[in-house]
């Protein structure tokens, strides 16, 4: 089973229910899932000349403008328009069906982040408000993912530092990864269980 995104997983594992249509409503799921095309395509080709196209565009949606305008806002306080130091990865986080409290044949959590390989530190785009303590409780969460399952594809063997860009407030949330403590596997397996 693959589900939507690390937020879809974050969802079951704090009991929120389901993400569309309790934390986030239909319109808002399109703009983001709009917004990330372009910011990805964007990364991709290392130019922000396509977000400020796909702003221009008169059928991108108001909700779309002002998360890409924002993740512009924050790209610029921080890299200065450049992508030379950010590396886009597309990451899956596989659980097997021997590790599950199920007769699933596995899971599949996609989870797509930036990596600064200069400053080792992972960049998380997040769509909704956060707080210092959500932030920091989602992050043990994809601290014991990372460190406890398989992924497809690897991240540098030391992280320093991870950030919430939140993009509907235009915000950036740092912690010292090192000091994140990861939720137990345990934990991790009784909440996909229950999918």
């Amino acid at each position: 089973m693959k589900l939507r995104g690390l937020h879809e997983f974050l969802d079951i594992y704090f009991n929120f229910g389901n993400a569309l249509n309790s934390r986030i409503d239909k319109e808002l799921y399109l703009s983001i899932r709009d917004a990330l095309k372009v910011i990805c395509r964007s990364v991709e080709k290392g130019n922000l000349e396509i977000i400020e196209e796909a702003c221009g565009n008169e059928k991108t949606s108001r909700a779309t403008i002002k998360l890409l305008k924002n993740f512009n806002k924050l790209m610029y306080a921080k890299y200065r328009n450049s992508f030379n130091r950010l590396q886009f990865c597309n990451i899956e986080i596989k659980i097997s069906k021997g590790e599950l409290n199920t007769n699933r044949r596995g899971i599949k959590i996609p989870f797509f982040c930036f990596i600064d390989n200069k400053t080792l530190e992972v960049i998380i785009l997040a769509f909704s408000s956060l707080s210092s303590g959500s932030v920091a409780k989602e992050a043990e969460v994809l601290k014991g993912l990372l460190n406890e399952f398989d992924l497809d594809k690897s991240l540098p063997k030391e992280i320093k530092k991870i950030t919430y860009w939140e993009l509907n407030s235009c915000r950036e949330i740092s912690l010292d990864y090192n000091k994140v403590k990861a939720v137990s596997k345990a934990s991790l397996v009784e909440a996909v269980s229950n999918i």
